[in-house]
C-alpha cells in the first residue's frame, strides 16, 4: 500500500501527506520521521458528498459525514514511518475536510487541518 503511493503526488500536503488511491476508495496518509506525539491526537474527517441524499437524514442538515477516528482504528507504525488508510463511503465526494486535533480541549484546537475539492 505505501509503496504504491510513494511516487504519487498528495492531495493534500501537511503533517501527514495525505493521497486519494487510484480507485478514489480510500484515503492514505503518511508521515516518515513519525513520533508517537504525532499519532496520539484525533483525526478529524469530515466528508461532503455531491448529493445530500447520500447522507443520513441527521447528518443532512450539516451537510457532511463525520468520520473522525484515532490513529490506533486503522493505522500502522512500522520504522519510522507512519501510514493509515481509511476506506471512503461508495458515495461520490465533493469536499474532504481532515486533519488532527486535541480532544481534551471542549473548543478542539487543531494540529493541522486542510481542505480539498474533489468534485
Amino acid at each position: 500500500m505505501y509503496e504504491s503511493v510513494g511516487d504519487d503526488i498528495p492531495i493534500i500536503s501537511d503533517v501527514f501527506n495525505v493521497y486519494l488511491d487510484e480507485d478514489r476508495n480510500s484515503l492514505i496518509y503518511v508521515k516518515e520521521e513519525c513520533d508517537i506525539e504525532d499519532i496520539q491526537p484525533g483525526f478529524l474527517l469530515h466528508i461532503t458528498p455531491v448529493n445530500t441524499d447520500d447522507l443520513l437524514v441527521e447528518r443532512r442538515e450539516v451537510g457532511f459525514n463525520n468520520l473522525d477516528f484515532d490513529f490506533d482504528a486503522y493505522g500502522l507504525r512500522f520504522d519510522d514511518t507512519c501510514v493509515i488508510q481509511f476506506n471512503l463511503p461508495s458515495y461520490d465526494i465533493a469536499h474532504i475536510r481532515t486533519g488532527q486535533y486535541i480532544r481534551e480541549d471542549a473548543e478542539l484546537p487543531s494540529i493541522w487541518i486542510a481542505e480539498v475539492f474533489i468534485g
